[in-house]
């Protein structure tokens, strides 16, 4: 009897065990149920938070979409903005003063943009606000909205060539002696009644010859076609003769109003750059590029000469800037590099000879001036590794001179 009651106490307490261990294996399991929502909860917030941050990344002020429209809409303003530009070049082409009438410039704009005013008068008048704006057409890209005042800087002609009541210059005469006005006192190609310079070849009229004989001083210069010559821009001439070249006195060519078209005059400026002597660069003695090309010398290279020298001694292209010497470097003139922008440049070597055999020191109060040319000027013409050359007034010829050394500077335009 004994043995069964502790059989039955043995298997009672084996029943309460076996509930126990499965009561604690149940609270267990619910447990790890509900660890396991709560990670799904973080996990869920976590992805929402991602998912926040993405859209803002694509979409916000500062993300990939907005980010990549504005990069769409600055490639599409650059590009109507060069398209625009081309055109530009391709009238100042014809024109190498580099200006354009009010009316070819309303042409070109309104190829590209809307609500261009009808008249050229109405759009002088909204040009005098640098801010004015036009709204590109929509094929070139909409909200793209571009100042004026960046598409073109130049100065702008109104009226038309009848306008003029003075004679017109005669394409079968040469004008050469005479004195031109093209620009006003800040360089603007505004003509003001004053002589800017004195004309030392005139492209309607062909011609050919040396300065002082000299095989070294030839040139040549003009065009024989009418087709080459009804390109040339329009001129009036003044009814009065003046002087402004010493005592030289005559007569004074303008562009007609409105004119456009090729320049036809070479013009040299009645004073010298300045009153010092200057280096063509110092620097640059036997580092010049000796391959430049002859024609580098020829007639009507002078701007292109003078444009690409002032960039190539910017960036030290034939060396440093010298500045320990008596002198300063011709192309780091700053005076030069602001007349350059005015389309002023150092004469080529061919340049110089035109203009050179115009004097004859023999005649008294000639075109010959002793005290309005000195002896040395510089032309843009290089020669070799070592020298450029420069036009020699008391020689009567074109010289060979160090870059190292001296020489006055005097400047030529074309218009």
């Amino acid at each position: 009897m004994g043995k069964d009651k502790e059989n039955k106490r043995i298997a009672e307490s084996k029943m309460r065990y076996n509930q126990f261990v499965t009561s604690k294996s149940l609270a267990r399991k619910g447990g790890t149920r509900g660890i396991t929502l709560i990670a799904l909860v973080i996990t869920i917030i976590v992805l929402l938070i991602l998912a926040a941050i993405s859209i803002s990344a694509l979409k916000g002020d500062n993300g990939i979409i907005t980010e990549a429209n504005e990069a769409k809409r600055k490639t599409e303003e650059a590009n109507v903005k060069e398209m625009v530009e081309v055109e530009i070049l391709k009238e100042q082409v014809k024109s190498r003063s580099g200006n354009l009438t009010t009316e070819e410039l309303r042409e070109i704009l309104d190829q590209y943009f809307k609500d261009v005013p009808a008249k050229a008068e109405d759009l002088q008048k909204n040009l005098e606000d640098p801010e004015y704006k036009l709204k590109a057409r929509d094929e070139y890209g909409k909200d793209i909205e571009l100042k004026v005042s960046d598409l073109y800087g130049g100065d702008l002609t109104l009226g038309t060539v009848d306008d003029d009541p003075r004679p017109d210059a005669d394409l079968e005469v040469s004008y050469v002696g005479y004195y031109a006005d093209f620009e006003d006192e800040d360089g603007n190609k505004t003509p003001d009644g004053k002589p800017d310079g004195v004309i030392y070849a005139d492209l309607a009229v062909k011609k050919e010859g040396k300065w002082g004989n000299d095989s070294d001083s030839i040139y040549s210069y003009g065009y024989e076609t009418e087709e080459d010559k009804a390109k040339l821009k329009k001129y009036k001439i003044s009814e009065e003769k003046v002087t402004g070249f010493g005592t030289w006195e005559e007569k004074m060519i303008t562009p007609a109003n409105g004119t456009s078209g090729e320049d036809r005059f070479y013009v040299m400026a009645l004073k010298d750059l300045d009153e010092d002597y200057h280096y063509w660069y110092y620097n640059a003695y036997g580092n010049l590029d000796n391959s430049v090309e002859g024609s580098r010398n020829d007639f009507g290279e002078g701007k292109a000469n003078t444009t690409d020298m002032i960039e190539k001694y910017k960036n030290g292209t034939y060396g440093e800037p010298y500045e320990g010497g008596s002198y300063t470097d011709l192309w780091g003139l700053d005076s030069l590099k602001e007349k350059a922008t005015k389309g002023w440049f150092v004469p080529s070597k061919s340049e110089w000879s035109a203009f050179g055999d115009l004097f004859n020191p023999d005649i008294e109060n000639g075109f010959y001036q002793k005290d309005l040319i000195i002896d040395y000027y510089w032309s843009s013409s290089q020669r070799d590794n070592y020298s450029a050359w420069s036009a020699y007034f008391n020689g009567i010829y074109v010289d060979i001179d160090s870059v190292d050394s001296g020489c006055y500077v005097r400047l030529s335009a074309t218009f």
